[in-house]
């Protein structure tokens, strides 16, 4: 016996309005809302055909971010600018390590909290990061990327899970003396 669907009952009290539901809803829903500082880097690139590729960008950043957290507080970041003041300041690795232990021993838990880094990174940060890429990508030894090789392997503003910083900019300074016309 084949069932005539459009005269089973089910289909008409319950499927086909629960259908009807489903798709009024969902063409109503609001757009995902972003944060707002990925929302300025979106906005930063949307007002120009010129930054086509840099709002790809910017969305191919966005879309991966899911996973990225910042670690955070201000015990934290008291640590961090105590190990950069000792790093800076003391040359003996002697010395480093036995004030580094007594260091620890006096704060041996340091409380820190997970921040996603779509609530966490700022909109200047990323502009920044996406403009220094795309100038890279222009350099010879990265020219023969293409896109999606750039996006993968040029762009991306963090590896894991260290700290965010304009670390383009800090590694250029200190090995721009490495690249020159001869070498690179």
């Amino acid at each position: 016996m084949i069932l005539n669907f459009k005269r089973h009952p089910f289909y008409n009290k319950i499927a086909f309005p629960l259908f009807i539901l489903i798709v009024v809803f969902a063409c109503n829903s609001p757009k995902q809302q972003l944060p707002p500082e990925l929302q300025k880097t979106v906005d930063h690139y949307s007002h120009s055909e010129a930054d086509t590729l840099k709002l790809k960008a910017a969305w191919f950043l966005i879309k991966n971010m899911n996973n990225y957290y910042t670690t955070d507080s201000q015990e934290l970041r008291t640590h961090y600018a105590f190990l950069d003041t000792l790093f800076k300041n003391e040359k003996n690795a002697n010395q480093l390590d036995s004030i580094y232990k007594n260091y620890l021993s006096k704060h041996p838990n340091i409380s820190s909290k997970k921040i996603s880094d779509k609530e966490f990174i700022k909109a200047n940060y990323l502009i920044q990061n996406i403009d220094e890429a795309f100038k890279n990508w222009q350099k010879p030894w990265a020219k023969h990327l293409s896109f999606a090789q750039f996006c993968d392997y040029l762009l991306p503003y963090r590896v894991y899970d260290e700290i965010v910083e304009p670390w383009r900019t800090i590694y250029r300074k200190k090995y721009s003396n490495c690249f020159t016309k001869n070498r690179f």
